[in-house]
């Protein structure tokens, strides 16, 4: 099969407008995809913000139902009335693990407050760079 070979009118000279015409179609691209990529991160970190503070308090919520299981267990063995030295210290041991999970759920409590009323940066960010971009694409696209 024969090769076919397209010629220009031009030749190979260097056309200055076709240049212009590439280099101000490629500065609104550039642009628009870094708009484009910051939008994407600082959207991932609201969500992964987000979803740290979910999983405090789920942690905190665990120790909640661990705490209240202990109550359960006392308040059992107080129904069945149980008494000697084997229900005495199942109640001491209730006491001690009561105590470390009151203290824990309230230093997780803490700190999940402390995740949730974390300052909404990276949503606004998120917000100005969707604005940014979409006025990018209203413009030039």
């Amino acid at each position: 099969m024969p090769e076919l070979e397209i010629h220009h009118e031009s030749g190979h000279a260097i056309d200055p407008t076709g240049q212009r015409v590439g280099v101000l179609a490629a500065i609104p691209a550039v642009a628009l995809a870094i708009v484009s990529i910051s939008s994407h991160r600082s959207h991932t970190d609201a969500i992964i913000q987000k979803s740290t503070a979910n999983d405090k308090w789920a942690q905190y919520q665990s120790t909640r139902v661990k705490f209240h299981s202990l109550e359960l267990g006392e308040n059992l063995v107080d129904v069945v009335g149980a008494n000697g030295e084997r229900s005495s210290r199942m109640l001491a041991d209730y006491k001690r693990q009561k105590a470390k999970y009151e203290k824990e759920g309230k230093e997780i409590m803490g700190e999940a407050r402390r995740r949730t009323k974390r300052p909404r940066l990276p949503r606004t960010a998120h917000c100005a760079w969707t604005l940014a971009k979409a006025y990018w694409r209203s413009r030039w696209c």
